[in-house]
């Protein structure tokens, strides 16, 4: 893993549904909870739980979607580094959120676009929080309120 990013802009990948139209302007808080693949891939690697999401940077919506395949049209949503950052919810004193370069495995490294996926850490409630679902929840909507459609050219 590389240092943690200060700035700039990721993105991560959102499926169009029934409940989540191809308009929608903003993530919805259960976008980012943590899928199976983000469990098992956290595992695979030793680290803490992660979402995965992309520094724009160093990838394009486009080269995304192939890293990441879907059945079903994925939209690209933008959050601005320094704004998830200063994030706080009241009764998480402790919360640190980052945003940390992880390299994917190949072949899935090798495919353009790769290096710029990245972890997005500080969003799994820790066991046995007094109250942990509810702020967790807070927490989410917090971060999905920071988030932007990036249009399919980014």
């Amino acid at each position: 893993m590389g240092d943690e990013l200060v700035s700039g802009v990721v993105f991560r990948l959102a499926n169009v549904k029934r409940d989540f139209p191809p308009d929608s302007l903003k993530l919805q808080p259960s976008h980012l909870g943590f899928s199976e693949g983000d469990r098992q891939e956290a595992a695979d690697k030793k680290t803490a739980p992660y979402l995965s999401v992309f520094d724009i940077a160093k990838c394009t919506v486009g080269q995304a979607r192939i890293i990441r395949p879907s059945e079903n049209q994925a939209n690209g949503y933008g959050f601005e580094i320094e704004k998830i950052l200063a994030i706080q919810v009241g009764g998480l004193p402790n919360l640190k959120l980052s945003v940390i370069p992880v390299p994917l495995d190949p072949p899935k490294s090798e495919l353009p676009g790769a290096i710029g996926h990245c972890g997005f850490f500080g969003l799994q409630r820790p066991e046995g929080l007094p109250n942990g679902k509810n702020l967790y929840s807070a927490l989410r909507t917090k971060v999905a309120d920071c988030s932007f459609r990036l249009d399919d050219q980014s």
